[in-house]
């Protein structure tokens, strides 16, 4: 019955995080309701139900027939996720709300990037304060090590960025990368830090690997946005460390 009412509410909190991921970016205000980006008419509450609402319309709108995306009730759905996960890695009310918060930003930051190649500072800075005030109120979490994480994250990118950019004369990351990694390093310290870097690398790794054989080849010059690796091999090093709690040391 828990993880049902935490789904719930974890399908209202994705749709939410539809809302930021659509505006923000646009400079929209997240507040106020929602609108169809094609008619431009205001959905009512009864056909704006996280999930239920897409699959009783089919996937379109239901004044001009715009086909709604994917996306939304794929985002939705990983908020019930990140509610139930949540709940259950935790060993204390305060990282509930820890790894909750850091995973819902991962979340939007991904998806964000995925479809405007950036990292907004609105979200990472923000959160890597908010980080840092759990980690410190945290049973499983000191705020040295929430500092030494931010640290190690941030200025561990920096330095890989400007190594690149001298070795190849362009930049390779983004600053929006190591505000990311500040973010994670805030939440997880130095061993999240480590274990986000390895999972994200091999994802991104396979995933140039699966472009090259889809076209033929990859120029070193492709744009390929690094946000959603990063939160997906911090995803992956959480899983991890609740299945192992030594994994990496067990310093989380």
């Amino acid at each position: 019955m828990i993880d049902l009412v935490l789904f719930i509410l974890g399908l209202c909190l994705g749709s939410f995080s539809n809302v930021v991921i659509y505006r923000l970016p646009r400079g929209e205000s997240i507040l106020g309701r929602s609108k169809c980006p094609k008619c431009g008419k205001e959905i009512p509450f009864w056909l704006n139900i996280p999930l239920l609402s897409y699959l009783m319309l089919r996937g379109r709108c239901r004044f001009c027939g715009e086909r709604i995306s994917p996306v939304y009730p794929m985002v939705e759905s990983l908020g019930g996720v990140i509610m139930v996960f949540s709940y259950h890695i935790s060993q204390s009310p305060v990282d509930f709300v820890r790894y909750a918060v850091l995973l819902f930003l991962l979340l939007i930051l991904s998806f964000i990037d995925l479809k405007h190649f950036i990292l907004p500072d609105v979200l990472t800075i923000p959160g890597a304060v908010l980080g840092l005030i759990l980690s410190a109120l945290s049973p499983s979490m000191t705020l040295k090590g929430s500092v030494v994480g931010v640290l190690s994250g941030a200025l561990g990118f920096l330095f890989v960025r400007e190594a690149y950019r001298r070795i190849r004369g362009v930049e390779g990351l983004g600053l929006g990368d190591v505000k990311l990694m500040a973010l994670v390093g805030a939440y997880t310290g130095v061993t999240g830090v480590v274990g986000t870097v390895f999972f994200g690398s091999a994802a991104g790794v396979l995933y140039s690997i699966f472009l090259m054989i889809k076209k033929g080849r990859l120029s070193m010059k492709t744009a390929i946005p690094f946000g959603p690796f990063l939160s997906l091999g911090c995803t992956a090093f959480l899983i991890l460390l609740y299945i192992d709690k030594n994994f990496l040391g067990g310093w989380f």
